[in-house]
């Protein structure tokens, strides 16, 4: 809702948004609204979190690339409150076209799962800054001030 109203009252263009969330395969989840806008995020029916719930439909990544007719990705950014993996799992021919990917991590564990899995698809970690990682296809980035003499 906020979204929706930012890219009206802003006239942004070139924006689309889709009330859905993405997961690893399409259904039903129950999404918790959180205590304060920016928390959101989806969570077991038995879990406890604040804010009031509603279920949505869940849809995967693969499958809004496919129905947008994208043929490439320049730059992806994953940042959903713990349930990236999930994303990345419903986005497996995405990461084809896709060329770097930024993606918030909250535990160190699923660091270790999403870097193993967008390593199946050639990228390289290139970046881990304050929970976000960041990956680029094929060949490391130079950083700033490393390697260099």
């Amino acid at each position: 809702r906020i979204f929706t109203r930012n890219v009206e009252e802003n006239r942004v263009k070139g924006v689309s948004l889709f009330p859905v969330a993405l997961g690893s395969k399409p259904g039903r989840a129950t999404l918790s609204l959180g205590s304060r806008s920016g928390l959101a995020r989806i969570v077991d029916e038995a879990e406890e979190a604040p804010g009031e719930r509603i279920e949505v439909e869940v849809v995967t990544l693969d499958g809004v690339v496919k129905e947008q007719g994208l043929g490439r990705i320049d730059l992806m950014k994953i940042d959903v409150e713990g349930f990236e993996y999930e994303v990345l799992l419903g986005g497996r021919d995405a990461m084809r076209i896709t060329h770097r990917i930024v993606v918030e991590y909250d535990r160190p564990e699923l660091h270790e799962a999403i870097r193993r899995f967008l390593g199946e698809f050639g990228f390289e970690l290139v970046l881990d800054y304050t929970a976000h990682a960041y990956f680029v296809k094929g060949r490391a980035v130079p950083q700033p001030g490393v390697g260099s003499a």
